[in-house]
């Protein structure tokens, strides 16, 4: 059984920013945290390293209230099963399908608001969903023959042990369904409606009863969201009357999901201040609301990953319900109308997508060796999109229009030079420079029409 060699959210534009993982054959790289194998190469047997040596890998997701937390952790949920599961679809004959379990263990988060958000985004449908805002430039995807259909399920840790709602009954008994459409399920462990008593010691009971997967199938997935909704409910004496801090209690949890689970641990953040789950976790996330004037924008930071280069800096972020907008009567092209793939009521999926940094897209230009950048400018121009102006510069044509490669136009300024635009006072030199980096969009735009 082929187990995945990333685990990832999703959400393209994200996973980019945490790291690049090379497939082993020739097929595109993939983004996301790096959870292949370390070496099993024969001399790392003879070393006495075990082949195909299982790892997992812990998250932190720290943030305020309204940065999409919750969010952002229904979509590893979805992801991660999804590709547990493509080895499965891919195959013409039946065959035995991995039957990892993902937990989403929530205490702020009800059931009934988590699946709403889990059908909005389209999560139940994870080879479907639409990236709008990269479709426009990529193209869509045709989707697949086979088709996998996820499942938010509530169980409780109060039922009783033969019912199917039980997490007994989902941690014995749960495989995923086979077919043309295959089914799957992420168990929903809604705390903040129903206490286990102990809930601390509920999640290490829980992580304890969790069986090993074996050397070749995928780890199973554990979210904790949110470890203060624990400390709140729990406090700080554990069931025997004792004292527990929470550094102790992370780290119960840390060892006991060693060798077993993936961990994504959701923090919720007041003030710039220190977790001790960020120092135990392999990869750290920070979301954070910054006042921009009179607006407060969304940014995104990866401050670590261990055993891989990521993406370092804030990239702000949106996360939109998919209805569109629109200036006039034009199509904001930022904000497009998305609908779910095959909904005959026309029903509008969200997404999330992050605006990656200068600096990053420079360094993605730097280092992309499969589109490196152009080695002559030569008959290469970048107009202003002004008719009479550009006319008056370089090029060829009566007007400047986009050449054949959509890169550059006909007339304008050359590319690869540098211009100086140097006049008096209310000469409209601002207004010059913004139309010149409007024209950086009109393929876009154009694409955008053709796509309506």
């Amino acid at each position: 059984m082929l187990k995945p060699q990333v685990l990832r959210f999703g959400i393209q534009s994200f996973d980019r920013l945490i790291g690049k993982v090379k497939p082993e054959s020739d097929e595109e790289p993939v983004y996301g945290i790096d959870i292949s194998d370390p070496d099993d190469s024969d001399q790392a047997q003879q070393n006495g390293q075990p082949k195909g040596l299982p790892i997992t890998s812990s998250i932190c997701l720290a943030g305020p209230d309204g940065t999409g937390k919750s969010i952002l952790s229904l979509h590893l949920a979805s992801r991660y099963l999804t590709d547990c599961l493509l080895d499965c679809i891919k195959r013409t004959q039946p065959a035995r399908c991995p039957n990892p379990r993902v937990l989403y263990i929530s205490t702020d988060l009800t059931y009934k608001m988590a699946l709403k958000g889990w059908r909005d985004f389209g999560l139940d449908k994870q080879l479907v969903r639409r990236d709008p805002l990269l479709e426009l430039k990529k193209g869509r995807k045709a989707p697949p023959e086979k088709q996998l259909v996820i499942n938010l399920e509530p169980y409780t840790p109060s039922a009783p042990g033969r019912s199917t709602k039980s997490i007994v009954d989902y941690l014995e008994n749960y495989a995923p369904a086979s077919g043309a459409n295959l089914k799957a399920e992420v168990c929903f462990v809604d705390l903040a409606s129903s206490t286990a008593g102990d809930d601390w010691g509920f999640v290490h009971r829980l992580l304890s009863a969790l069986d090993e997967p074996d050397q070749m199938d995928p780890r199973h997935l554990v979210i904790l969201d949110a470890v203060e909704g624990f400390e709140t409910l729990v406090g700080d004496l554990n069931a025997f009357g004792e004292k527990s801090s929470r550094r102790s209690r992370i780290a119960q949890v840390m060892r006991l999901a060693a060798a077993k689970c993936h961990l994504l641990l959701v923090v919720e953040e007041g003030h710039q201040q220190r977790f001790p789950e960020e120092f135990v976790t392999d990869v750290v996330i920070r979301l954070r609301n910054v006042n921009t004037g009179r607006y407060v924008r969304r940014t995104i930071e990866v401050e670590k990953a261990r055993g891989q280069s990521h993406r370092r800096g804030q990239h702000p972020y949106i996360i939109r319900h998919g209805e569109g907008s629109t200036t006039g009567s034009q199509t904001n092209a930022d904000d497009p109308n998305v609908f779910l793939y095959g909904s005959n009521e026309q029903k509008h999926q969200g997404y999330v997508h992050v605006f990656p940094s200068l600096d990053f897209n420079s360094r993605e230009i730097m280092i992309d060796r499969y589109n490196p950048p152009p080695i002559s400018y030569k008959n290469r121009y970048a107009a202003f999109g002004l008719p009479y102006l550009d006319n008056m510069l370089d090029g060829k044509g009566d007007k400047a229009e986009r050449s054949s490669d959509r890169e550059s136009d006909t007339r304008g300024l050359n590319c690869g030079s540098a211009t100086a635009l140097i006049g008096d006072s209310l000469t409209q030199k601002s207004q010059l420079g913004k139309a010149f980096l409007s024209r950086a969009f009109y393929a876009l735009v154009e694409d955008l029409r053709r796509e309506t």
